[in-house]
């Protein structure tokens, strides 16, 4: 049996639609509220969401990926292409 309490976020696992537990019906059944709507679900079919952040803090031990670099792009001097290309003979 999944342990699911009143407060919990779960997912409708056929819809995968996201609500919250409001109360139990009975024992398998609970009422969950999407939105402005409360229906009754069977416990079978919702999954429970751990909505639980963890305790991690980025400056004690967690690496986090080095920031992407940004593209430099440089314009180069026309005169002095215009020079090379002279001098080629081009």
């Amino acid at each position: 049996m999944k342990h699911i309490s009143v407060g919990d976020t779960v997912k409708l696992i056929f819809t995968d639609e996201i609500g919250i537990v409001q109360r139990w019906q009975d024992a398998e059944t609970v009422l969950v509220k999407v939105g402005k709507v409360e229906f009754p679900v069977f416990v079978e079919f919702l999954e429970k969401i751990d909505t639980t952040k963890p305790n991690k803090d980025p400056q004690k031990g967690v690496l986090l990926p080095p920031p992407p670099k940004a593209a430099i792009v440089v314009q180069p001097n026309t005169a002095k292409v215009i020079e090379k290309i002279k001098a080629m003979g081009i």
